[in-house]
């Protein structure tokens, strides 16, 4: 896994029951995830990343995200939050407890 990690924010909107719920669309080249549990979206983007830690606590291995994040972890990447790109230095206190 060499490629860009992105954490999107996202409304899920329901087309057929109209409901609306929060949460977040993790991403690279190879895989995908999400979650839409959310009351509301963060106004910073480093809550965005800690809620979907947060959120993803105790998933197997074999989880999209679980790789995704070992991904950042081993190779101490930088990822983007929507267009913002945030380097190791901004988000490796994010990581401490993992």
């Amino acid at each position: 896994m060499s490629s860009k990690i992105t954490f999107q924010p996202c409304e899920f909107h329901d087309v057929r029951t109209h409901d609306k719920h929060f949460g977040c669309r993790i991403f690279d080249n190879y895989v995908s995830t999400y979650t839409n549990t959310w009351e509301s979206i963060p106004d910073d983007d480093l809550d965005v990343i800690q809620k979907c830690i947060e959120d993803f606590d105790g998933v197997d291995d074999s989880h999209p995200f679980a790789g995704m994040l070992n991904h950042i972890i081993e190779t101490e990447c930088g990822v983007c939050v929507g267009d913002e790109w945030y380097g190791w230095d901004k988000i490796k206190h994010l990581f401490d407890e993992l």
